[in-house]
């Protein structure tokens, strides 16, 4: 049952690679693998952290520009999904009360098998259309991603009634753009607590340009997934560290935590976790390799670090109030830039395609210069808004 991993590619960096050639970009397929995985598995395995087990769901979000081919990877997700049995999907649009109803219901499933518990997988290609507005939506969607908290059961009295759940375990898969993402997510759960479960995947790199006009040389064949996904439902127990493993997250930790990391979100507080649930997925995607070893946490710690500097891309600026979404819109330009710069007409052309007015972007200027985050340079007829190196330098430490 164990590999070593390295005389075998994992089944993540198969799926990966069978679509290269598409358009969306690679890490979005990166993370749809390991988002199915930890769907598949639900309460199956879990790491003993001595005060509580903790599980594989993950709460995976694909964020990009529009066009960026966001949908596809999920979709793709879904039809490893259905290819398998014994895993609830809920997708379309929904209710928080509809999708509670559907987790508390016992679910019959293709191969005659009955799923009792409020096991779920929540996928959607564009997050804006999910749920129905309701202010405790996603803070019922917080309190249930923490899976170790709900042992045996969950609890919750809406204006329908009590909802109760059976073992709770939901995974969620779900794709927006960066507009959508700020409608989606309110302030108010930007720092209490949902954004820091989210493993926000950022990307502004298209994949591969393709017309598509002709047929490409490879198609990726579900069939050739699915079976070690139905292995994967075979799985069970505890996930065990390898001596070398424990010592270097062990090692890894501490050091970690010798620094301060700026972080509004609670995304830093939960790295760890976040570390060692996309270890275990990468562990098993290996051969159902079922230790902890010191080259699947390596894997894991990058690419939750990556999804620590697009939380921060994504939730820069957020807050109440229209300059807040202003002053999102500047910075993000000027991280985004080579070197870091805009003419302010460029930028008051990208102001104008937001809807905003020159007015607008003469209010966020004059907040950003009192402020110190930017200087102006050039001349007055054609001004440069530049980033300070410090600001830079600052932004560039907390990643």
């Amino acid at each position: 049952m164990s590999s070593q991993n390295g005389h075998n590619q994992s089944w993540i960096k198969k799926l990966v690679a069978a679509n290269v050639g598409t358009e969306s970009p690679e890490i979005f397929y990166y993370w749809s693998a390991l988002a199915t995985m930890s769907a598949v598995l639900g309460k199956r395995v879990f790491v003993n952290r001595w005060k509580y087990k903790l599980y594989p769901n993950l709460f995976v979000f694909l964020v990009a520009g529009s066009g960026m081919k966001k949908s596809d990877p999920v979709n793709l997700s879904r039809n490893l999904i259905d290819s398998v049995s014994g895993v609830r999907l809920i997708s379309g649009r929904n209710s928080i009360q509809k999708v509670l109803e559907d987790l508390s219901k016992a679910h019959t499933t293709e191969d005659g098998g009955v799923l009792k518990t409020a096991s779920g997988y929540i996928i959607n290609t564009e997050l804006a259309s999910f749920l129905i507005k309701d202010p405790d939506a996603l803070s019922i969607l917080t309190d249930i991603y923490d899976t170790h908290n709900h042992e045996k059961e969950w609890k919750y009295n809406l204006r329908s009634g009590e909802s109760k759940l059976r073992e709770p375990c939901v995974s969620w898969l779900g794709a927006t753009n960066e507009e959508h993402y700020s409608d989606c997510i309110p302030s108010v759960h930007i720092k209490g607590g949902l954004v820091g479960r989210i493993l926000i995947v950022h990307s502004i790199i298209r994949g591969t340009i393709n017309s598509l006009v002709y047929k490409p040389p490879a198609l990726v064949d579900i069939n050739q997934f699915t079976p070690f996904l139905k292995e994967l439902k075979k799985v069970k127990g505890e996930i065990n560290w390898t001596i070398d493993g424990g010592a270097y997250y062990d090692n890894w930790y501490n050091e970690f935590w010798k620094s301060e990391h700026y972080d509004n979100t609670g995304y830093v507080n939960r790295i760890g976790d976040h570390i060692i649930k996309v270890a275990m997925l990468i562990a098993l995607s290996n051969n159902l390799d079922n230790v902890l070893r010191t080259e699947y946490i390596e894997e894991a710690k990058a690419v939750c670090i990556e999804c620590f500097s697009s939380n921060k891309k994504v939730n820069m600026g957020s807050g109440a109030g229209q300059l807040s979404e202003l002053n999102k819109i500047v910075m993000r330009i000027l991280i985004k830039d080579p070197n870091h710069q805009i003419e302010r007409k460029r930028l008051a052309n990208r102001f104008w395609q937001e809807g905003y007015s020159t007015n607008d972007l003469d209010l966020v200027l004059s907040m950003l210069l009192e402020s110190g985050v930017v200087s102006i340079s050039g001349d007055n007829k054609t001004p440069i808004i530049v980033l300070k190196d410090s600001v830079l330098k600052q932004y560039e430490a907390n990643l």
